[in-house]
C-alpha cells in the first residue's frame, strides 16, 4: 500500500519454561537405619552397602555387608555378637532421618565371612521376609468346598503372616496340595486366579494386579536415571481358552478367558497387537476342569499377557516409598512407553560410593522358573535318578521269598542281563483273603510302572498281547465277545450279541446261559445234556440213566404221565399200589 509504514519488528519470543521437574524426594539427609530384634546395630559397626530385593510371587530377600575384622587382632566385634545371629528379627528402613520409611522386615537367616586382598574385611547378613517359613517343608494336604482365597488365607494364617488376600470366586470340591511348599502352592492357586503375591514392607498382598494412582513420577531427564523398556507382540493373543474333558456329557469343552481389564502403558493396544503379530487363540489343555475354574484360569492367563505387553526396569535415585503392587507414572520416554505401569519389582540398591539408587520393574510377570522346577522335582531324585513313564518287562519267577505276592521281571531296556527286580502286582480288586488272583505266567510280557518314579519299587499294571503271544481271541470293530481263556484252556466267554454267557473246558463240557434261545444248555464231553427252555426241562443222556433218592421219591403231573421203553419195562417194590 503506498506511503504505508512497517509495523516495527516483534520482540524475540522468549523461551518456553521447561514443566517444572521435581525429584521423588526432597534434597535433605538421607540414610539406613537397620534394626534387629527392635534395638538399632550400633554405629560403630560400619554399614558398607544394602540391598533389598521384592518382586512379585518371590519371598523378599535383603543382603546387609558391615566392615568387620581386622587382620592384626583376628577379631569380628560384630560377627561375634548375638546380635546378628541368625534367628533374629531385622529392620531396615530408608529415608530422612527424621522420618524414615520400612523397606523390609523379616528374620536373619544366615551370615558370611568375605576376605578379599587389598580390601576391608566384610561381615555379610542374609535375610528373608517372615514368609520363608512357608518355603522351607515339602508338605501335602487336602481342603474341601474353599476358595482358593480361602485356602491361601488359612496357610498364612497358620504361619503367622500378616497379610490381606483377596477373594476369589471359584469353589473346589476338593483341592490337593501335594508334595510341595506351602509357598509354592500359595504362588500356583495365586496365579491360577489372576492374583499376584506382593510384599509390602512387612506385609503380604494377594491380590488382583491394577493401574492405581501413581505413587511417583519418574520423568527423563530429572529423576528417571535409567530405563530399559520393551514390547513384544507374540505373547499377544485374541481369545485364550481352557479344554477339558467333560465326562458327564463325554465331550470335550473349551471355556474363554475373560478380557483384562489391565491396561499397559504407551499407546499399543493388546487386541491390536494381537490380531498383527501375536496368536488368534490360545489353547490350554487340561484332563478336567469345572467350567468355572476354566474360566479364571484363561482369564488369568490373558491377563499376565496383558500386564507382560510392555516390560521392563527403570533406575531413580533412591525412595522408600514405592513397593511392588504400585503404580508409577512414566514420562518423557515417547508415547510407546509413557504412562502408568504397575510395579512388579522393586531393588533397593545402596553402598557408600556409589550412594542409593532404586531399581523398578515393571511388566515380566511371568512365574518365576525356580518355582517350576521346585513343582516337578521328583522325590526320588534325592536319592538316586527317577524313572519316568513305563517300562515293558518279562516275567522271570512268580514265588516271591518275601511272600508279599510280586512277581519277578526283567526289564529288557534297563538290564536285559539278569533276572530282574521284584514287583508287586496290581488287581482289579485285593484285600484280606479276597480279590481278583490272576499271576501273569513265566515268559509274559507285562507293563510296569514305578512308585514316585523310584525304579526299586516297580508295579506290574498289566500284560500284554502281541504278535508273538496272540490273545485267545481275534478282535474286531463290533466286539461283541469278550473273555476269559486260561493256560490249560478252560474259557468264560461273554457274548453280548447272542446275549450269553459261556464256560467250557477244553474237553467240551459246557454251561451256556443264553437269553437268545432263551435258555440254558448244559453238557459234556461224553453227550450228555440238560436243557431249560420255554418248553420245559429236556435230559437226555448218551447211556444209561438212573435217579436215586435215599428215602422217597415222588413224579406229579398235572396232564398226564407217559412211561415208555422199547425193552422190558420193571416196576419192583415191597407193594405195589395203583390207583
Amino acid at each position: 500500500m503506498p506511503n504505508a509504514v512497517a509495523p516495527p519488528p516483534s520482540p524475540p519470543t522468549a523461551p518456553a519454561k521447561p514443566a517444572e521437574r521435581a525429584l521423588p524426594i526432597k534434597a535433605e539427609h538421607r540414610e539406613f537405619t537397620v534394626k534387629v530384634n527392635g534395638q538399632p546395630v550400633p554405629r560403630e559397626h560400619a554399614l558398607h552397602s544394602v540391598s533389598v530385593v521384592a518382586a512379585a510371587n518371590r519371598i523378599a530377600s535383603a543382603q546387609l555387608a558391615y566392615v568387620d575384622g581386622a587382620a592384626g587382632s583376628g577379631d569380628f566385634p560384630l560377627g561375634k555378637l548375638d546380635l546378628v545371629k541368625p534367628g533374629g528379627t531385622i529392620e531396615i528402613l530408608a529415608g530422612s532421618g527424621a522420618d524414615p520409611t520400612l523397606v523390609f522386615k523379616g528374620v536373619i537367616v544366615g551370615q558370611r565371612l568375605r576376605i578379599r586382598e587389598a580390601s576391608s574385611s566384610m561381615l555379610l547378613i542374609d535375610c528373608r521376609h517372615a514368609a520363608t517359613k512357608l518355603a522351607q517343608v515339602r508338605r501335602s494336604a487336602n481342603f474341601f468346598d474353599q476358595t482358593d482365597g480361602d485356602v491361601i488365607e488359612s496357610l498364612l494364617g497358620a504361619a503367622t503372616v500378616d497379610a490381606q488376600v483377596d477373594a476369589t470366586t471359584v469353589t473346589h470340591k476338593q483341592l490337593v496340595q501335594h508334595d510341595c511348599t506351602d509357598w509354592d502352592f500359595i504362588v500356583s492357586r495365586a496365579t491360577a486366579n489372576g492374583r499376584m503375591v506382593f510384599t509390602r514392607g512387612e506385609k503380604l498382598a494377594v491380590s488382583e494386579p491394577k493401574i492405581g494412582a501413581a505413587a511417583v513420577q519418574l520423568q527423563f531427564g530429572a529423576t528417571l536415571l535409567e530405563f530399559d523398556g520393551g514390547i513384544d507382540a507374540r505373547i499377544q493373543a485374541q481369545a485364550v481358552k481352557t479344554v477339558s474333558w467333560n465326562a458327564a456329557d463325554q465331550a470335550v469343552e473349551a471355556q474363554e478367558g475373560e478380557a483384562p481389564a489391565f491396561q499397559s502403558t504407551g499407546n499399543f493396544q493388546a487386541d491390536a497387537l494381537a490380531a498383527d503379530a501375536g496368536a488368534d487363540t490360545v489353547l490350554l489343555p487340561h484332563t478336567a476342569l469345572d467350567a468355572p475354574e476354566g474360566v479364571a484360569l484363561a482369564s488369568a492367563v490373558r491377563q499376565r499377557a496383558a500386564i507382560d505387553l510392555a516390560s521392563g526396569r527403570a533406575m531413580c535415585v533412591g525412595i522408600a516409598t514405592v513397593q511392588p503392587g504400585d503404580t508409577v507414572k512414566l514420562g518423557g520416554v515417547g508415547d510407546r512407553f509413557s504412562g502408568d505401569v504397575l510395579v512388579t519389582g522393586v531393588r533397593q540398591v545402596f553402598d557408600t560410593q556409589k550412594g542409593w539408587k532404586t531399581h523398578l520393574q515393571f511388566g515380566s510377570a511371568e512365574p518365576d522358573p525356580a518355582l517350576r522346577e521346585r513343582l516337578q522335582r521328583q522325590r526320588t531324585a534325592d536319592m538316586l535318578a527317577p524313572t519316568a513313564g513305563l517300562q515293558l518287562g518279562v516275567v522271570t519267577d512268580n514265588e516271591d521269598p518275601q511272600g508279599e505276592f510280586r512277581v519277578r521281571v526283567r526289564m529288557p531296556l534297563v538290564n536285559g542281563g539278569d533276572d530282574g527286580v521284584w514287583a508287586r502286582v496290581a488287581a482289579a480288586d485285593a484285600g484280606n483273603n479276597r480279590g481278583l488272583f490272576f499271576r501273569p505266567e513265566i515268559g509274559d510280557e507285562v507293563l510296569v510302572g514305578f512308585l514316585d518314579d523310584d525304579p526299586r519299587h516297580p508295579v506290574v499294571l498289566g500284560m500284554l498281547h502281541s504278535s508273538a503271544k496272540p490273545a485267545p481271541l481275534t478282535p474286531g470293530n463290533d466286539n461283541h465277545v469278550k473273555g476269559y481263556t486260561s493256560r490249560s484252556g478252560i474259557t468264560l466267554a461273554f457274548d453280548d450279541e447272542k446275549k450269553s454267557l459261556t464256560l467250557a473246558t477244553p474237553a467240551g463240557n459246557t454251561l451256556v446261559l443264553d437269553d437268545q434261545s432263551g435258555g440254558i444248555t448244559i453238557s459234556d464231553s461224553n453227550g450228555n445234556k440238560i436243557v431249560l427252555s420255554a418248553s420245559g426241562i429236556a435230559i437226555e443222556s448218551a447211556k444209561a440213566f438212573s435217579v436215586k433218592a435215599n428215602t422217597e421219591m415222588k413224579f406229579e403231573s398235572i396232564v398226564g404221565t407217559e412211561v415208555k421203553s422199547i425193552g422190558v419195562v420193571k416196576v419192583a417194590g415191597s407193594a405195589l399200589q395203583l390207583g
